[in-house]
Parts: structure tokens; C-alpha cells; sequence
């Protein structure tokens, strides 16, 4: 389903969600008549996931094995059942065995480098280092694709390793000019270059990409924007982004705090007073 790939494309899981159920195969009846409809499959079970809805997940865990046990898609859909669950090893079994079934089905080499990635450690034999090994294949594997070259950004950008993340960015955004998330880890590239001007740029233009959507990365990205704003001095808009980000997520502690400090530093030591209170 096209729609739903743009939706999730854009973090608007809900529409995602929406599209993708309404052409996904939700019983054996519709399995039988048109398995080509497994390819909306993926797309459907990354809305589960980031919905964190574990009962519809089952349910199309179930319906795959009983129809489609040996199909790349089944245990892929298992896999992301797993990693739901928090057990990453488990999920990462099923998310090689989809890949050996197909080694052209990149939600699985995808999914591996996250099951690594998400077990970081320090070592040279860490999770990590395996998650940029699994994203570097990608990026041979599928030259067309921008996720592999975003995912080893991000990589970068938590070792600090900001020139080799920022090459990566670059080349993400060359391949894909309308993903809000490639935006944002630009500009959070320059913030810790403490360049606070082109930061703002790069995620209000991502802010822009994502506004119609309620989701875990707008408000990320609104976050963002008002750290930026805050370090350029700029207090008053600051709390109006983190304001929008409380509106998102109320039970935040970090956006509370951020509410806090800003009215703080902004000496409105009431309305601080009353955030640092509701931090956890």
C-alpha cells in the first residue's frame, strides 16, 4: 500500500496504520485469495510496533504462521513480535531466518541492525559495532535506499563521531529529500558542533516535513527546536515548542525539566518551581 509507506515514510504512523491495516491480510480467507498483499505486511507490523500494540501483533503472528510459515514475512513479523517483547536475541533468530529465506528483503537486514544496535555496549565485538557492520551491507546491498546510510549517522552520532555522521546524513538526504528524521540528526549534528543557527534551520525544516503528524518524532524534533532556541537566547519561543512537546507526551520527565530550566533561566521562578516539581 503506497499510502501507508508515505504515511510511515513521514512518522505519521497513525495513517499508516489506518492504510495499511484496511489492505493487510487479516484472516486465511484473505491469505488464500491474494498473497501478494504479504508485501503490506511489514509496514503494518512496524505501526504495531511503534503503537506498541501487542495484542494485533499476536494475532498477525498467528494468522502468518498458519498460513505462510516458511515465508520471509512470517518471521520477520515474529521477530518484530520479539523485539516488541524486549527479547532482542530471540527476535534477532527469527530476523535472520526471514533474511536467509531472502536476502533481498531489506526490512530484515534492516531489523537485524537494530536488534544489534539497540544492545550497545563498548567493545570491539560489541552489539554496535555488528549494527554498523549489518548497515554497511545494506548500503551495498540497496544503493537506492537512505535508511542504511541514516542509520550509521545516527551510529556515528552517538560515538561523537560527528564529520563521518554528518558524510552520512549528506548522503541520506541525496537519496531521500523528504524524510523529516534525516533533517533532524543534521541538525543535531550542528548542535553539538555548537552551530546553533544552522541547527535551528535544518529542524524546523524537519518540524515542517512531520507537522500533521502526532508522533514520537515530532516531538523529538520540538524538543529540539527548543534546546536550539534556548542556547540562541531566544527563552519565550523555546517554551513554546517545549509547551507543544508537553502537549504530545504529558508524563515526560525530560520536556518537564526542559519547561523548568527555561522558565528558570527565563527568572519566571513560579511557573519553574512548578515543572521542577512535576519532574519524576
Amino acid at each position: 500500500c503506497i499510502k501507508a509507506k508515505n504515511c510511515f515514510m513521514k512518522y505519521d504512523v497513525q495513517s499508516a496504520h489506518k492504510f495499511s491495516k484496511e489492505y493487510s491480510l487479516l484472516s486465511s480467507q484473505i491469505f488464500a485469495k491474494d498473497p501478494l498483499k504479504l508485501e503490506n505486511l511489514p509496514v503494518y507490523a512496524a505501526c504495531l510496533l511503534e503503537t506498541q500494540d501487542f495484542s494485533a501483533l499476536y494475532n498477525l503472528c498467528y494468522l502468518l504462521t498458519e498460513n505462510y510459515p516458511d515465508h520471509p514475512v512470517t518471521y520477520y513479523v515474529v521477530g518484530i513480535h520479539y523485539f516488541l517483547s524486549r527479547s532482542y536475541e530471540t527476535a534477532r533468530k527469527f530476523f535472520k531466518k526471514s533474511n536467509s529465506l531472502d536476502k533481498n528483503f531489506i526490512f530484515s537486514w534492516i531489523a537485524i541492525g537494530h536488534s544489534f544496535a539497540i544492545q550497545d555496549e563498548s567493545d570491539h565485538d560489541s552489539p554496535l559495532t555488528q549494527a554498523m557492520s549489518v548497515y554497511r551491507t545494506c548500503t551495498r546491498l540497496f544503493p537506492g535506499s537512505h535508511l542504511p546510510h541514516l542509520y550509521i549517522g545516527m551510529e556515528n552520532l552517538r560515538t561523537n563521531s560527528l564529520a563521518t555522521a554528518q558524510l552520512n546524513f549528506q548522503t541520506a538526504m541525496d537519496l531521500c529529500k523528504t524524510d523529516p528524521m534525516v533533517y533532524n540528526e543534521i541538525g543535531v549534528t550542528f548542535y553539538k558542533r555548537r552551530m546553533f543557527l544552522e541547527a535551528r534551520e535544518y529542524f524546523l525544516r524537519a518540524y515542517n516535513m512531520c507537522a500533521e503528524s502526532e508522533s514520537w518524532v515530532q516531538e523529538t524534533i520540538l524538543c529540539n527546536i527548543g534546546h536550539c532556541l534556548r542556547k540562541l537566547g531566544d527563552h519565550k519561543a523555546a517554551i513554546g515548542y517545549f509547551e507543544k512537546a508537553h502537549m504530545l507526551n504529558p508524563r515526560d520527565g525530560s520536556i518537564l525539566f526542559a519547561l523548568a530550566f527555561t522558565h528558570h533561566i527565563s527568572h519566571q521562578l513560579t511557573k519553574a518551581i512548578r515543572y521542577y516539581y512535576r519532574v519524576d
